[in-house]
């Protein structure tokens, strides 16, 4: 394997180096990744790493994000399906998906599902169920925090006599008007 010279001093060639037990930030999320394979330079200490070692703590970060609840898993699917009594094909009509979506991850029982709107809308549906009531604004914001992208929201005001405006497009104000709806949202 042809050794680079280091993209930030230019001044030696990255060495190779496998660490025991890397304790990162990734993506805003804390992981320890084992046996870590990681590109270093002997002059300035800056560090990169292979795409073969970014996809497995890519990995690391969703078994991370899984094992505190930040992800639904199979057994999630199932269960949420079945207390609002639906079948597979209505559940997957719900939350548009395909009918055999919605089978993969309930087969898959323990298996957290890959991280996406689906793995987001299927854990607005536990809360909800969970709790009968739920803030979605907030909810969402606590998952993002939970993914390293904190994000602070309050309600987004849309004017009742511009019913078709969206989020993105809304005028922010200090304090919903008279006769507001929707919700405000300030964008970081």
């Amino acid at each position: 394997m042809a050794r680079i010279t280091c993209p930030a001093c230019g001044k030696a060639k990255m060495e190779i180096k496998e660490i025991p037990q890397l304790e990162t930030d990734f993506e805003g999320v804390a992981i320890t990744v084992p046996n870590a394979l990681v590109s270093e330079c002997p002059t300035c200490g800056e560090r990169s790493f292979g795409a073969k070692e970014l996809r497995r703590w890519k990995d690391i970060k969703e078994k991370t994000l899984a094992e505190v609840g930040a992800v639904p898993d199979g057994n999630d699917v199932k269960t949420i399906r079945e207390q609002f009594g639906l079948s597979v094909a209505q559940f997957a009509d719900l939350i548009a998906v395909t009918r055999q979506t919605v089978h993969s991850w309930e087969r898959a029982a323990g298996k957290p599902m890959k991280l996406g709107p689906a793995a987001i809308l299927v854990s607005l549906l536990k809360q909800a169920e969970c709790t009968k009531r739920v803030n979605v604004t907030s909810f969402l914001s606590e998952l993002a925090h939970l993914r390293g992208k904190p994000v602070a929201t309050w309600p987004i005001c849309v004017s009742a006599d511009e019913p078709r405006t969206t989020a993105a497009s809304a005028r922010l104000r200090p304090s919903p008007p008279p006769g507001a709806c929707g919700w405000w949202k300030r964008v970081a």
